[in-house]
Order: C-alpha cells, then sequence, then structure tokens
C-alpha cells in the first residue's frame, strides 16, 4: 500500500512501539533464516484493512482499529496483539502467499481470483496451520493467546462487520472450530516443552530427548533442538569415563538455564560407543539450531563444546570466533574456547582466557 511509518503520526506512535515490540519478540521467538518482513500500523485515515501480510511488498500491516481492539482485552491486550501478529508471520515463513488477508479480517474486496481458486478445505488447512503456528511461537515469546483466541475472533468479526458466511471461505463456525483445535494443540505441546525443560533441569534426559523430539515433529524451532542438543550432551558426558574429564562444561537450554553434571566412573566399550554416538547426534541437533536462525548464540556455544569432547578442537574454538563480539566474550564463550586451547596443545592461550576469567570475578 506504500504506507510507511512515518505516516503513523506522533501522536500515535506509541502504539506503533508498542505492537512493534510485540513483533519482534515474536519474529525472535520463530528463529528463523529468512529475514523479518517489516511492519507497520495504518492511521485511521487509512482504509480498514485489519491486518494482513502482503507478499509483494514482505510487509505485515494492522490498521489502528485493530490495535484498538486489542487494547479492549486489557490485561490480556498484548496476547491479543500476539495472536493476530504472530498468525500472519506464520503465513510469512511458511510461505503461504495467497493469505492476502488475516484469518480475522476477511475483506471481501480483497479475496481476488487467486484466493478464490484454491478449494475451502486447503484453506481450512493453511488458516489451520497458521493457527497452530501463530499461538505455539506466540506462547515461546512470552504471549498466552491460548483462552482468548476465540473471543477475539467474535470481536473482530463484530467490529469489522464481516458475515458469519463468506462464500469461498471458512464460515465463522469453521474458524471457531480451527481456533478451538488450534487451541487444544498448542496448549498440549507447550505443555510437553515446559516438561522438557523441568526433565533437562533435573537431569532427566531421555524424557527431556523425547520431549523435544515430539515437539519437532510439529515444531522444528532452533530452542527445541538446541535443547534435544543438550539433552544428548550432558547424557553423553554422565557417562564419560571419569580420567578423561578435566573440565565441567557448561551447556546452555533455552530457558537460560546452565547445567552442570558430575560424571559417573565407567570403561565399558559399549558406553564409550553410546557416549561418541550421542554426542554426534547433539552436533546434528545444534546445526539445525544454527541453520534455523544463524544468529542463535547458544548453540554455537553448545556446539563448540561437543566438538571439543569430540576431540575436534579447532572446530571448537572456530565456532566461537564466529561469534559476534559481546557474545564471543560472554563467560560461557570463553570458558569452552579456553578448554579447547588447552586441548589443542595450546597452553599459553588457554592460561591467558583463564587469567580473564579469574580477573573479572574478582
Amino acid at each position: 500500500m506504500g504506507v510507511s511509518t512515518a505516516a503513523f503520526t506522533q501522536n500515535h506512535s506509541y502504539k506503533y512501539l508498542t505492537a512493534k515490540k510485540v513483533f519482534d519478540d515474536l519474529v525472535n521467538a520463530y528463529g528463523n533464516p529468512k529475514a523479518a518482513p517489516s511492519f507497520i500500523i495504518l492511521p485511521k485515515t487509512s482504509p480498514r484493512i485489519g491486518a494482513q501480510y502482503v507478499s509483494s511488498t514482505v510487509t505485515i500491516q494492522m490498521d489502528e482499529d485493530l490495535y484498538n481492539l486489542c487494547m479492549s482485552f486489557q490485561q490480556d491486550s498484548l496476547s491479543a496483539l500476539a495472536a493476530i501478529i504472530s498468525h500472519e508471520l506464520a503465513h510469512y515463513y511458511k510461505d503461504h502467499q495467497w493469505c492476502s488477508d488475516y484469518g480475522y479480517v476477511l475483506r471481501k474486496t480483497t479475496l481476488g481470483s487467486k484466493l478464490k481458486s484454491i478449494n475451502q478445505n486447503a484453506r481450512l488447512e493453511k488458516e489451520g496451520e497458521a493457527d497452530v503456528q501463530g499461538l505455539f511461537y506466540a506462547a515461546m515469546a512470552g504471549y498466552y493467546a491460548f483462552t482468548i483466541q476465540q473471543q477475539l475472533l467474535d470481536a473482530i468479526y463484530k467490529a469489522y462487520q464481516i458475515p458469519d458466511v463468506v462464500k469461498g471461505y471458512p464460515t465463522k463456525t469453521e474458524r471457531k472450530l480451527l481456533a478451538k483445535s488450534a487451541q487444544d494443540n498448542v496448549a498440549r505441546l507447550y505443555q510437553i516443552f515446559k516438561k522438557g525443560v523441568i526433565f533437562l533441569q533435573s537431569l532427566n534426559y531421555d524424557s527431556a530427548i523425547v520431549a523435544f523430539e515430539n515437539i519437532n515433529q510439529t515444531f522444528p524451532s532452533r530452542e527445541n533442538y538446541n535443547n534435544a542438543g543438550t539433552a544428548r550432551t550432558l547424557k553423553a558426558l554422565a557417562i564419560k569415563p571419569l580420567q578423561a574429564r578435566e573440565f565441567v562444561y557448561t551447556l546452555e537450554i533455552d530457558a537460560e538455564s546452565r547445567l552442570k553434571k558430575k560424571s559417573t566412573r565407567s570403561n565399558d566399550d559399549d558406553n564409550e560407543k553410546n557416549y561418541t554416538s550421542l554426542l554426534n547426534a547433539a552436533k546434528k541437533d545444534f546445526e539445525k539450531s544454527i541453520a534455523l536462525d544463524p544468529k542463535y548464540t547458544k548453540a554455537y556455544i553448545n556446539l563448540a563444546c561437543v566438538y571439543d569432547l569430540l576431540g575436534n578442537y579447532e572446530a571448537a574454538i572456530g565456532k566461537i570466533n564466529e561469534l559476534p563480539a559481546e557474545a564471543k566474550n560472554s563467560k560461557e564463550a570463553l570458558t569452552i574456547k579456553a578448554i579447547a586451547y588447552y586441548h589443542n596443545d595450546e597452553e599459553e592461550k588457554a592460561n591467558t582466557i583463564w587469567e580473564k576469567l579469574n580477573n573479572d570475578k574478582k
């Protein structure tokens, strides 16, 4: 539509900033390597469009009326915003280019021949997919829209005077059924995610791996792959022979917890094979996490730990060197880098880092 954020008057700039914060949180939660689309709020002087992903300009648009409607949900207002914006982001990240309108705010004037050519079952499938993906990643970003999805749908249909039945498009009843199904599915999966984190924190690695693999079948996200890899690495460390363990490795799960695990003595050949197998599987998990989000520093640090444990010390050092300056100088990154230098017979470099870390503690 060619309307920039500059067109949104200073009186209303706080609305843009509020919605943009939700938008940025959601983009971060999706953790997708695709560049984020642009986001704008259109003022009341513009045509009412509700919210939409415009593929031609790679832009997610929301009008001021819809923003105000979300604010009417009071303590759930940000969750309402997240439900709408996250749905649009799901269409973008899933390449649903035919979706010129958000699933709630259907404008008959913009259906067009391309949208009409898609059968109703396909539209239901795509809208359902966007609802489930949208709600899940909204929850990952800290916005819990499960309980307001259907009420939000009712409010938007009423405010925008959308008929309950629009020819060639899912009916309001069908959309509410989609919302209910998405709500139930996402609530279940999010509980699995939370249990997976608890399993990790309680050192129940097998159950954690099962939980994150379960979620990855539906939501292959950077967090899930990172956490699955962390569980595998920690399980490997639990069976590593004691004499080969000079250091305690610090690994990060997405819940911001840093887990440490004491080793148990074992010289069993089967355990040693299992150890290597677990680390190689963890390596693949961390690589998938990075592929989904090349800026996801946790996975880089965890992958460096795995490289070191596998004896590829130069790769461990190189992975830390790929990090941006701030992350590269974090305690976690410097710790694994020092360990890798030590194992690579570069003790002087290792000792320099140890000294820096010790001085930082003082």
